[in-house]
Formats: structure tokens, sequence, C-alpha cells
């Protein structure tokens, strides 16, 4: 049979709107969040350290709870999830007027509590769910006729393509066509549509 099972073909479609969106939401994050701080790297470095600790524990905790989750489910919700978090996140920094406004600081402590602390609150709660979405997609490539290892490289293929496109397509296309919070507002969308679907 060289159709991929639908499962299969489920597993490739989250992951690659995973990577689409992880990614894409990487970016809008950075540029969001960091206007005005006059000091990218400092920025793009705490905005990634917060992205892939999300990642990390939801990755640990779909690893601890796998068992006693059911995988549709946990893909499907999680992608509403992660469009929810994304838009109450931004909400949340906008209603304080902090977006475009977070200061970067020399002093540790002002740091932490003026930058670190909202980029948390907006980043965390969306790339845990991420973290969890991921290993569960890839739950779905179990085969019993032995093709684990090319569902593998399928799965993370499809993932790498989406990661790819996310970050050429929302720098180069999206926010020059419709501004940063609308396109974050669009793959929010791809979120809540993909989780619905």
């Amino acid at each position: 049979d060289s159709q991929p099972r639908p499962r299969i073909r489920l597993a490739l479609i989250v992951a690659f709107v995973s990577g689409l969106t992880s990614l894409s939401y990487q970016v809008l994050w950075t540029r969001l969040l960091a206007s005005g701080t006059g000091d990218s790297t400092y920025v793009f470095s705490t905005i990634l350290a917060i992205f892939l600790t999300g990642l990390a524990l939801g990755a640990v905790a779909v690893n601890l709870y796998r068992t006693r989750i059911r995988t549709i489910n946990l893909l499907a919700l999680g992608q509403v999830i992660i469009a929810l978090f994304v838009v109450v996140g931004m909400l949340a920094i906008i209603d304080r007027g902090g977006i475009g406004q977070l200061r970067l600081t020399t002093n540790f402590g002002s740091l932490f509590t003026e930058f670190a602390v909202p980029v948390a609150v907006v980043v965390l709660p969306a790339t845990f769910v991420m973290g969890l979405t991921f290993p569960a997609a890839s739950a779905l490539i179990a085969d019993p006729q032995g093709h684990v290892g090319s569902n593998a490289g399928l799965l993370l293929s499809a993932n790498t393509l989406g990661a790819i496109s996310g970050t050429f397509l929302v720098p180069f296309v999206v926010i020059p066509l419709v501004g940063s919070p609308v396109a974050l507002g669009l793959i929010a969308l791809v979120n809540l549509i993909m989780g619905i679907a």
C-alpha cells in the first residue's frame, strides 16, 4: 500500500501546521514584543529561551501522561488552545500598553519584571501546548508493518517544511500585506481551523 494511512496523513498535516505556526509565532512575538526595546540580541535570546522552555515542558508533560490521553483529542484541543493562548496573551500585553513598549534595562530585577515576565505570559502557555502536540502527532505514526523509521522521517520533514514556510512567508509576505497584529490573528486562525477540522 503506497498511500499513507489516514492517521499517518493526519500526523503529517499536524506536523506541518505545527512547524508553520510555531515559527510564525516566534517571528511575530519577536517583532511585536521587541519593537522599541533597542536591543534585538537580548530580546531574541529571551524570547527564544522562553519558547524552547515551553516546548520542552510540553514534551515532558505529554510523555508523562501519554497513556492517559487520547491522541486525537489532544491534537484537536491543543490546536484550539494554542490559538486562544496566543490571542489572549497578546490582548493582555496590548491591554496593559505593553506591545512595542516593553523595556530592556541593565538592572536585572527590572529586566525580569518589565520584559521577561510579560514575554513569558505571552509565549510560555502557547509553547507549552505546542510541546504537547508534536509528540502526540508522532504517536500516530506507529506502524505494525515496520515503517516507523520512514514515517518518522516524513513527520520531521513535514514539520521542517512547515517551519521553513512560516519563517519565510510571515516576514516577507504576510506582515507586509496585513501588519504584525493581524498576521498573529491569522496564524491563530490556522490553529483554530486545524483543531476544528
